[in-house]
């Protein structure tokens, strides 16, 4: 019985995401292990697992006293070898949005002011999702 219940587990898989666990169609749209390639801004935590959906991989992230602006900033400095797609832009108070084009893959970067239980200390949380380049609307 537990020989079949093993089995069955490894057959079904664990239910999370690792690097070869993401989409590889073709080897056209990303390839394992490039999501986590991707600069992370200094001092960021995880607030969840990357996750893979649709072909798109994404990830939350939080970073004490920064801001939106300057998330932005850092990745449009980092993905320099990148072409972009949309220009950081502010999309609210306190939040922004980018994102950027290499060959079939875009990477879009979204940041915002977190809530926080202590004024002291701002932070903001921003989110990596990087999949096949998005049809302009």
């Amino acid at each position: 019985m537990a020989v079949m219940l093993g089995a069955l587990l490894v057959a079904c898989g664990s239910g999370t995401t690792t690097k070869s666990a993401q989409p590889v169609p073709g080897d056209t749209v990303f390839r394992g292990g490039d999501f986590e390639q991707l600069p992370r801004y200094p001092q960021s935590q995880a607030l969840n697992n990357a996750t893979a959906k649709n072909m798109v991989v994404a990830q939350t992230l939080s970073v004490p006293n920064t801001t939106p602006k300057q998330v932005l900033q850092f990745y449009t400095d980092q993905l320099a070898g990148w072409q972009v797609s949309q220009a950081a832009t502010s999309i609210g108070p306190n939040a922004y949005r980018g994102s950027w084009v290499k060959g079939d893959r875009e990477v879009l970067i979204g940041a915002n002011s977190a809530p926080t239980l202590s004024q002291q200390e701002p932070v903001v949380q921003y989110s990596l999702e990087l999949g096949p380049v998005r049809p302009i609307p």
